[in-house]
């Protein structure tokens, strides 16, 4: 060998080894925006479930006091079937044949669930 051919660098076909940094380093800015975009969408979903719970509150107060008077005035009509009315009868007959089932003054109302 001579002297040119040893203070020339060897070329090779092998490129220099990149460093993993930068590629892990995306993945993890990427990971911590994504994380941070799903706790954002969780709390402004969780905000707007609780408003929508707010505002049916008043509309199922209202309606739990329509359902308890219509019971009221269901039991009075079997009352007065009982007592012989037959107007009343004739209602609680077509209630019945309706699928209207009263339940008397004396029977326990089962909790909805």
């Amino acid at each position: 060998m001579n002297r040119e051919q040893l203070d020339m660098p060897i070329q090779s076909n092998q490129e220099a080894p990149h460093s993993i940094f930068l590629p892990v380093l995306l993945i993890a800015i990427a990971f911590l925006f994504w994380t941070g975009f799903q706790t954002m969408q969780f709390v402004w979903e969780g905000s707007a479930m609780s408003t929508v719970y707010q505002n049916q509150e008043p509309l199922v107060q209202s309606a739990t006091k329509v359902r308890k008077s219509l019971d009221t005035l269901a039991k009075e009509t079997q009352k007065l079937a009982d007592q012989g009315n037959p107007n009343a009868k004739l209602l609680v007959d077509e209630l019945k044949k309706r699928g209207v089932n009263i339940k008397s003054a004396g029977e326990a109302i089962a909790p909805s669930e």
